[in-house]
């Protein structure tokens, strides 16, 4: 469901964690092929902001979290995927905050 989630086919989608999620089996079927590229770290996700623009990523609950956290990047929830045992995922389009 989440690899086939609706996008342009231009739109490529990425696995952000970088740390050990809370959800393992989803995980592993992300990386399966075709597998999702992976961001394993917060400063690879903003440097493939920086590049990009903007960053098309799913994630787990704490990683959501931390990233609100921050106030150099935009994030939009474009959708939650509903898991067993409260593990759900996030994705989300991630931006550079605009200055104010």
């Amino acid at each position: 469901t989440i690899k086939s989630f609706p996008r342009p086919s231009s739109e490529l989608l990425h696995l952000y964690s970088p740390r050990w999620p809370d959800n393992e089996d989803v995980v592993y079927y992300l990386n399966l092929e075709p597998a999702l590229p992976r961001l394993a770290s917060e400063d690879k996700l903003v440097a493939r902001v920086r590049e990009a623009g903007h960053v098309l990523a799913v994630m787990d609950k704490t990683s959501y979290r931390t990233l609100t956290q921050k106030t150099d990047l935009s994030l939009e929830l474009v959708h939650e995927f509903p898991q067993r045992r409260n593990k759900n995922l996030y994705l989300l389009m991630i931006r550079e905050a605009i200055p104010r």
